[in-house]
């Protein structure tokens, strides 16, 4: 019997939320707006005959992420129709309640894939951790009202018909950590409620260019992120040898630099933090693991920060072999029952070392 209670499914996503959500708007008038997004995304998940044993809905106060488990049967563009259905449903429901104007909402979407972690969340509900959701609400951050953003791998997931000139617009902008990720602007002109104005911040790509290839599609892992305690201020706890995270080297260049960003989002106070990462199972690597940086950090109950990990890639004899971060620790202080969740993104830096600002 399986012991391990997540697994790595390949999800669709379409993350929204409402712009201006909280401006004019009373506590009860957000109730209604709420309430009226979640009608209109259930409404629409059941025109599309999407079952509920196939989606996963993660609310997050002003919108939410519908996730779809991707299958054979279903449709590669589920999540563009998806983000179609809920503009036009929010437009009609806007447009019939034009006396009462705070109760008329916009909404901005990102739409995104990946392969990511199915898990339990702290309360016991199933929820998901990984690149793509990760991914996809930074898409979704950079949206104005009624713009849909897609992700390259899920625009390239698309038909050919799909893709078609007229429909999309090539952007690219900066992450906070200087990474630079495509995004594709959805332009039809026969979507109901779908805005084609390019939101500010963004970059034109012509065709003929090229964007840099963020190496998070390389990273496939697996950890149980729903969580772990830190007992006391020595205690460290340890992910253990059935939750290593392992990645192919085929992509990696010899002499060039790579950093893993560990993302740790913990409800420690700024008391009792440290994290760090042991050297690799396999391979001469250079690295800096023993003196890890954190890149951010918010202090206060929940706040993220970022450590980096920079490696040398020596030897074109391991491309294409596993390599494993056999072990990662947490310690934390004995203030708090501290839950940690902890995804990963492996970057290219060239030969350069990352600021740790």
């Amino acid at each position: 019997m399986e012991s391990k209670d997540w697994q790595v499914r390949h999800v669709r996503y379409v993350f929204m939320d409402v712009v201006q959500f909280t401006k004019g708007r009373t506590s009860d008038d957000q109730v209604v707006v709420v309430r009226a997004l979640n009608n209109i995304v259930r409404r629409s998940l059941l025109e599309l005959n999407v079952r509920e044993e196939d989606q996963i809905l993660l609310p997050t106060g002003d919108g939410m992420c519908v996730c779809l488990y991707a299958s054979e049967s279903s449709s590669a563009d589920l999540h563009l129709r998806l983000a179609e259905r809920i503009l036009k449903g929010v437009k009609e429901f806007s447009a019939a309640n034009d006396p009462l104007p705070q109760h008329s909402f916009r909404i901005r979407v990102g739409i995104d894939e990946h392969n990511d972690c199915i898990i339990k969340d702290i309360n016991g509900n199933v929820n998901v951790a990984g690149v793509g959701i990760s991914r996809c609400q930074r898409i979704m951050d950079r949206a104005g009202a009624g713009n849909v953003m897609l992700s390259r791998k899920a625009y390239e997931s698309l038909s050919e018909e799909e893709r078609a000139p007229g429909h999309f617009s090539r952007w690219s902008f900066k992450t906070k950590h200087q990474d630079v990720l495509e995004a594709f602007l959805y332009t039809a002109s026969d979507v109901s409620g779908l805005d084609t104005t390019v939101p500010g911040g963004l970059s034109p790509v012509h065709d003929a260019e090229s964007v840099p290839v963020v190496l998070e599609d390389e990273l496939a892992f697996g950890i149980p992120t729903s969580g772990f305690t830190a007992r006391d201020a020595i205690t460290q706890i340890e992910i253990g040898s059935d939750s290593t995270i392992e990645f192919a080297m085929h992509r990696l260049e010899p002499g060039q630099a790579y950093v893993f960003y560990f993302h740790f989002r913990t409800d420690l106070n700024e008391q009792g933090w440290i994290g760090f990462c042991t050297p690799p199972k396999y391979g001469r690597f250079w690295t800096d693991a023993e003196r890890t940086d954190v890149i951010s950090t918010n202090r206060g109950p929940n706040r993220e920060m970022s450590i980096w990990w920079l490696i040398k890639e020596r030897w074109p004899e391991l491309k294409g072999k596993p390599v494993e971060v056999n072990r990662l620790r947490i310690r934390g202080d004995d203030e708090n029952q501290s839950i940690v969740q902890v995804t990963v993104d492996f970057k290219h830096v060239g030969d350069r070392m990352p600021s740790a600002t």
